[in-house]
């Protein structure tokens, strides 16, 4: 029997997963371990969601070109069973933490919208009518987290109807430090209210991209003793979020692709789509900001969100939020030599 030797095995497969953390009501069903179940499909289309309002807005000058080079990214770095593929193994290391902090958006993006429902996902500092201020709360700092810089903070925040989150995301190669660990759980803990409420949670998110798998370690730390009090413009940050679809280009070429949704083809064979109806309202909104509010998009969605989920298959992606990602390319084939078998 012949043995390799200890430095060319491969390490043992490693089923993709998160592993949660500190969630109290009503999500403290999601505290232990998930299997990690995005597909390419669904990591794609948050890639070309989720991001700084100025991401979105470049889409204005690259126009395609943006949304090819963001699923190149997970095509090229992740393969379908959400292993690393040598392409990002092999990156130099300023370009893996440029590519591991865009994938940790993404896989940020997909956990809101699957484990805890929230159509939207934004980065709100860019955003119309932001505003962060120090909160008169004085409640105590979370075990384990460590003040970090005070003009620091967090990176997004999820929401749906009356419903606030707040998000640190953090992509990486290899497991967090507790250093590291230390100040996402500061960061995430540091917003007390946004627009006046309560966030449900404060979430530090890690999510670690492995040869062997992907592993997401999420926590929801309470909110800290140095406490800021955020409020920033919803209309706006969903506007920002549907960028590509307000962009002349989306609307000048956009055909009716499945029934109440309209796209256009982002590469050969992949198609990014939109809510007919919701184009529709948030074509009024644009043309008078003042005539649709917020609450208005969000019950749109909250009442059609059953209809988008039950969309989900393997060769399309259906958001919360009234997007899909639709994939018409021809399936890879094998060629299977065949052997002679000698008389």
């Amino acid at each position: 029997m012949c043995l390799l030797p200890l430095s060319r095995m491969k390490p043992p497969r490693m089923p993709s997963r998160i592993e949660l953390s500190g969630f109290s009501a009503p999500y403290a069903s999601l505290t232990g371990t998930l299997a990690l179940s995005a597909s390419h499909l669904d990591l794609t289309r948050a890639m070309l969601t989720v991001g700084y309002p100025s991401a979105r807005a470049a889409i204005s000058v690259v126009g395609q070109w943006r949304a090819k080079m963001l699923q190149a990214m997970i095509k090229g770095y992740l393969n379908q069973d959400l292993t690393s593929t040598n392409y990002y193994r092999n990156l130099e290391q300023s370009e893996k933490v440029a590519v591991s902090f865009l994938m940790g958006q993404a896989f940020t993006y997909w956990f809101a919208e699957k484990h805890m429902h929230l159509p939207f996902l934004v980065h709100v500092q860019g955003t119309s009518g932001y505003n962060c201020t120090p909160s008169s709360a004085t409640t105590p700092l979370k075990m384990g987290a460590v003040p970090t810089a005070l003009r620091s903070r967090p990176d997004f925040i999820g929401f749906k109807l009356g419903h606030y989150h707040v998000f640190e995301s953090k992509g990486r190669s290899k497991r967090p430090s507790n250093a590291e660990r230390q100040k996402a759980l500061y960061q995430a803990s540091m917003i007390s209210s946004i627009n006046g409420l309560s966030p449900s949670t404060r979430v530090a998110c890690f999510f670690v991209f492995k040869a062997n798998g992907v592993v997401g370690i999420i926590e929801d730390p309470p909110v800290s003793e140095r406490p800021f009090d955020l409020y920033f413009d919803t209309m706006s940050a969903i506007r920002k979020s549907f960028a590509f679809f307000l962009e002349p280009f989306f609307q000048q070429r956009a055909r009716e692709v499945r029934n109440e949704f309209v796209g256009i083809e982002i590469d050969e064979g992949l198609t990014f789509a939109i809510d007919k109806k919701l184009l529709s309202l948030l074509d009024r909104d644009r043309k008078d900001p003042n005539k649709i509010q917020a609450e208005s998009v969000l019950s749109f969605l909250e009442e059609r969100g059953p209809m988008y989920v039950l969309l989900r298959d393997t060769d399309l992606s259906a958001g919360l939020n009234g997007t899909l990602l639709i994939e018409n390319r021809p399936k890879p084939t094998q060629n299977i030599k065949k052997r002679r078998i000698s008389p």
